[in-house]
């Protein structure tokens, strides 16, 4: 079971840390090889951004309106493979409830 709310991480002032800690806590083993390998926080942040980026959150009321049938609506992740798609489902579906949905 994936857990809804993880605990804070002290990451410190090393930006190098913020990426180890989070392999780490993913059970991933970071040797001297794959630390060699890993960019900076600042490289990381400058390809995919600081927060992530949700599209729609602005149309969320017209969608409603448009339902003929509130029990069609459905509700998904859209991304590439192995960008956390499958771990979105998993929290959009506990976490997000849509009203006369089947």
């Amino acid at each position: 079971q994936v857990p809804t709310v993880l605990p804070p991480m002290d990451t410190g002032n090393d930006e190098s840390n913020r990426i180890k800690t989070t392999l780490r806590r993913a059970g991933v083993i970071v040797d001297d090889a794959l630390e060699a390998r890993l960019p900076t926080w600042s490289e990381m942040t400058s390809m995919y951004g600081a927060q992530p980026v949700i599209i729609g959150l602005d149309r969320c009321e017209e969608f409603r309106h448009s339902l003929s049938k509130p029990h069609d609506a459905m509700i998904g992740p859209a991304g590439m493979f192995n960008t956390g798609t499958n771990f979105i489902g998993q929290m959009l579906h506990m976490n997000c409830k849509i009203p006369d949905s089947t």
